[in-house]
C-alpha cells in the first residue's frame, strides 16, 4: 500500500515566480529612493548591492539586514553621504 501523496493532474505547471514583474515595478512598490534601476538589475539605492526584484520577500528581507543598516541608517542615502563629505571637509582644511 503507498502512503504517499496523490499526484496532480497533467497540465501546464503552475511556476511560483511572477511573471510580469520587472525591476521597474519593484522599485515602484517601496518607498521613492530604496531601490534604484540600472539596466534590467534592481539596486539597494543605500549599499547599491543588486537585489533579486522577482520576489518582494526578498526586497523586504535585504531591507532587513544588519550590514544593510550599518551602511547607512537613513534609506535614501543623503544623510550619511553628507556625513561623509564633511569629514572629507575637515580633513582637507587641515592639510
Amino acid at each position: 500500500m503507498d502512503r504517499s501523496r496523490p499526484k496532480a493532474a497533467a497540465g501546464p505547471a503552475r511556476k511560483k515566480s511572477a511573471v510580469l514583474v520587472t525591476p521597474q515595478v519593484r522599485a515602484r512598490q517601496f518607498k521613492l529612493g530604496t531601490f534604484h534601476v540600472t539596466g534590467e538589475l534592481l539596486f539597494c539605492s543605500s549599499c547599491n548591492i543588486p537585489v533579486d526584484f522577482i520576489r518582494k520577500d526578498s526586497c523586504t528581507k535585504h531591507l532587513d539586514r544588519k550590514v544593510r543598516k550599518r551602511k547607512g541608517e537613513s534609506v535614501d542615502g543623503h544623510d550619511s553621504h553628507e556625513a561623509k563629505k564633511q569629514k572629507l571637509q575637515a580633513i582637507w582644511s587641515f592639510c
